[in-house]
């Protein structure tokens, strides 16, 4: 039996859990996003970032990591260690980011020796604020119809956001590691 791609929890969590991360964000700094290590390419991607930290921010990596863990168990099944990054994304009109994939292929003495395994993407404001700015895996549109909905899939898939023709979108990413994949 083949593995699930992709698993999308609709209203994962709630509008409190969102409207708190949203009101964390503002707490931290922006920056234009970058592509791959601080590369900044506006032909691959536009849009403005916040690292949150998951080590100040349990209340918000908990509920992630629990579902990332159910996902795992039903779904992927790889090695996972935790929940390491926490990324706040807003997509305002005309920013997008191209096909690319979560996972770095390097493997010199210097990588770490850990992996990206699964990647996350929560959806903190409602679709109808924004149109476009569509989530697509692996060619496929994820329909996340609902504030809270939030994606798992793993990091080595290539995805991306499409340009978002009004209004803003408002999403928060995480990355899963585990052991090196072999």
């Amino acid at each position: 039996m083949a593995r699930a791609t992709w698993q999308l929890f609709h209203k994962a969590l709630s509008d409190e859990f969102c409207d708190d991360v949203i009101s964390l964000a503002n707490g931290y700094k922006s920056e234009i996003a970058s592509v791959e290590n601080g590369r900044k390419d506006k032909n691959i991607r536009l849009s403005d970032v916040k690292f949150l930290d998951p080590g100040k921010e349990r209340r918000i990596v908990e509920p992630i990591w629990n579902l990332v863990q159910a996902a795992n168990a039903q779904t992927f099944g790889v090695d996972l260690f935790g929940c390491f990054n926490l990324q706040f994304t807003s997509y305002k009109k005309g920013h997008f980011y191209g096909p690319h994939v979560d996972v770095f292929w390097r493997k010199d003495q210097n990588a770490p020796k850990a992996d990206r395994k699964l990647s996350v993407s929560i959806l903190l404001n409602d679709p109808s604020e924004f149109a476009g700015g569509d989530l697509i895996i692996d060619g496929d549109k994820i329909e996340m119809k609902e504030r809270g909905a939030m994606v798992v899939f793993p990091s080595y898939m290539p995805h991306e956001v499409t340009k978002v023709t009004r209004g803003t979108r408002l999403s928060l990413v995480s990355w899963i590691e585990g052991p090196e994949w072999r």
